[in-house]
């Protein structure tokens, strides 16, 4: 009996999986991504549920751990990023050379960043995500109905981490500081994210969006959002 549970048990593990995403989540960490400590995010993305489809910026704050001219973060190759920009403190945005392939961004710095620096870098993207056939077995968007037929969206990316969905250095060493979160949706439905709700803006285009925070450390893999016919109790 004990060679049979022992068999079976190999079997299902293996099934299960055979059914993680295909990103590539933690592992060694590269010099290139060791040399900053990631402080915030912000997110400002807007969900088009007709195209299945995403898009919008993150900027990521953060700080050097050694001199680097060159970082390296992860973003799904479905993606197209339309520009990658440095924000400087007078919010003035100043392009930057970047290369996208196999699921990494490299991003180049025209001076020298130094140790203890912070930078704030800013990527403008737009895709259409994948599809999870299983979840949370597989990573990508989740796209349901209600009994009433309204729309129920959300990701899972627990396994292959949250570069299925925002640009992010996706290594479980490097929780950031706080998180900002902002989610255009349409305006029928009520977008649940992290943290704390801020509030929310009526747009005029058939759309709200969503603002929320985080103020705590959190995992990638753990910001989320929930949007659906959401009621308030």
């Amino acid at each position: 009996m004990k060679i049979i549970f022992t068999f079976l048990f190999i079997v299902l593990s293996t099934q299960i999986f055979a059914q993680l995403g295909s990103q590539d989540s933690g592992g060694k960490l590269s010099p290139f991504q060791a040399c900053y400590d990631v402080k915030f995010y912000d997110l400002n993305l807007t969900i088009d549920l007709n195209e299945k489809a995403i898009a919008g910026s993150v900027v990521i704050r953060a700080q050097a751990v050694n001199d680097f001219n060159k970082i390296l973060i992860d973003l799904d190759s479905r993606y197209t990023i339309d520009a990658v920009q440095s924000v400087l403190n007078n919010n003035r945005e100043i392009d930057l050379k970047f290369t996208h392939d196999s699921n990494k961004v490299w991003i180049d710095f025209p001076t020298t960043i130094k140790k203890g620096e912070f930078f704030s870098t800013k990527i403008i993207y737009a895709g259409l995500p994948r599809i999870a056939k299983r979840p949370p077995w597989d990573d990508g968007i989740v796209l349901a109905k209600t009994k009433e037929g309204k729309d129920w969206v959300t990701f899972t990316c627990q396994s292959g981490g949250a570069d299925t969905w925002w640009p992010c250095k996706d290594h479980p060493s490097d929780e950031p500081d706080s998180v900002s979160l902002h989610f255009t949706t349409p305006s029928d439905l009520i977008l649940i994210s992290n943290g704390k709700f801020i509030s929310s803006t009526e747009n005029n285009n058939g759309t709200k969006t969503w603002n929320w925070f985080v103020s705590t450390p959190i995992n990638n893999y753990g910001v989320i959002f929930y949007l659906g016919p959401y009621k308030r109790i």
